[in-house]
């Protein structure tokens, strides 16, 4: 732990998970420290290790981390921009690493992280059930974050909410999903949180009678 930054360094333990899901922030006598690296021989050997999950806040990652992790199958980035790796990864020629689709170029152009096959992380999200009309999200369990998808909306007037239950677990909405109220004619309004992060392609083309879209004050 570093006092007078409120950072933290992930330092080797002999971990004995199967899973390690690296929270973005450890407390320590009342302070909370922001986990922002990754030690030298972090994961050295550890070889019960099949999955990691790195948090977005993940900055720099130390030499020879996942050396001799032979199980190691899954690596699942939440950081946008790939942390530095101060010497060698040291990943398994079959380990995979699985990051957002906006992301997913910029790791296979890093000389470290492209060595291994990149692919995007929707393969672990569970879209819920809805019925016609009824909102349908794509939800991510690991960053309690959910994309809102087309589900034959009807109603004329949509306020997308910030937040979605599912299986007693709140997600926040930050996504508007691929051609969600594309053609959609129904539609005179929509209301957008300003949880939204992200709009994807033909969202919302298309929509003929459209005639105002709030949009979240970050955008």
């Amino acid at each position: 732990l570093y006092p007078y930054s409120q950072k933290a360094t992930l330092v080797a333990n002999s971990y004995s998970d199967t899973k390690i899901d690296i929270p973005s922030n450890v407390a320590y006598e009342g302070v909370s420290y922001t986990v922002d690296k990754i030690a030298d021989n972090c994961f050295y050997g550890c070889n019960n290790l099949t999955e990691v999950v790195l948090p977005e806040t993940i900055i720099s990652i130390g030499d020879n981390c996942f050396a001799s992790c032979n199980a190691l199958t899954t690596v699942l980035s939440l950081a946008s921009t790939p942390p530095v790796c101060t010497g060698n990864l040291a990943l398994e020629s079959s380990t995979k690493i699985y990051v957002a689709n906006e992301d997913i170029e910029t790791y296979q152009n890093d000389s470290n992280w492209g060595q291994n096959k990149v692919e995007s992380y929707d393969k672990f999200a569970v879209e819920t059930i809805a019925d016609r009309g009824e909102f349908k999200y794509r939800l991510y369990p690991f960053i309690k974050k959910a994309t809102l998808l087309g589900n034959s909306y009807s109603n004329s007037s949509i306020e997308v909410p910030e937040t979605t239950v599912y299986d007693g677990k709140t997600y926040q909405v930050t996504g508007i999903g691929k051609y969600c109220f594309y053609t959609n004619s129904n539609l005179t309004e929509i209301i957008l949180p300003n949880t939204i992060t992200t709009i994807e392609d033909w969202a919302i083309a298309e929509c003929s009678n459209l005639v105002k879209l709030t949009l979240p004050e970050n955008v």
